[in-house]
């Protein structure tokens, strides 16, 4: 499917919580209807995100009419169908307070496809697209955590050049954001219920 990327704004907030709403019904099918039976995320609370400029949508190309001056034009303006989101974390060791050696990452908070559009690669479009502006950005690597044994999950990402990190190499301080973020969803109520991991995939 033909999509365009393009930022967030607050005018997509509810098509961003229908979206992950949607998405999280796939939980079902794996044991985790805890997940799918949350209530839905308000608009509301991804308006904080959205600000930061780094939330991105999806949003399929519709048919194309040529108008008076011959220029193709899109006959409507079909809603967002996915998105991505994600932060970025400067690993610094714990005995480095000058803002020198920081090992610069994106996190990916979270990918989510309305379940009518999944199978059809937009997912990994807005994958792609965070590993290309984070690059531009200088980070050296894209992170991300995620459930081990669901298959749109750990093995996906696995297709797409990720790597899960061993605690050894989760200890390390180029991955200690990524740590602290893995070790809070491990005690969470609900999340640390299953095995979470944390991925990585180099850009150098």
């Amino acid at each position: 499917m033909e999509i365009t990327i393009r930022l967030a704004k607050t005018a997509d907030l509810s098509a961003l919580a229908q979206i992950e709403h949607s998405s999280d019904q796939l939980f079902r099918q794996y044991g985790k209807s805890q997940i799918s039976d949350l209530p839905p995320t308000t608009p509301e609370e991804y308006q904080s995100s959205v600000d930061t400029g780094r939330v991105w949508i999806a949003i399929p190309d519709g048919p194309r009419s040529n108008d008076e001056s011959g220029v193709g034009v899109q006959n409507t303006s079909p809603a967002p169908v996915a998105f991505i989101s994600s932060i970025i974390l400067k690993n610094q060791p714990p005995e480095n307070n000058d803002g020198e050696n920081i090992f610069k990452s994106v996190f990916i908070n979270q990918v989510s496809v309305d379940t009518a559009y999944a199978r059809q690669g937009i997912g990994k479009k807005l994958i792609q697209h965070v590993e290309a502006t984070a690059a531009e950005d200088g980070a050296q690597a894209i992170d991300l955590t995620t459930f081990a044994d669901v298959p749109f999950n750990k093995p996906y990402y696995e297709k797409l050049g990720f790597g899960v990190l061993s605690p050894e190499e989760l200890g390390r301080p180029d991955a200690r954001e990524l740590w602290r973020i893995l070790e809070q969803e491990r005690s969470d109520e609900l999340l640390g219920r299953w095995e979470r991991v944390g991925m990585r995939k180099s850009l150098v």
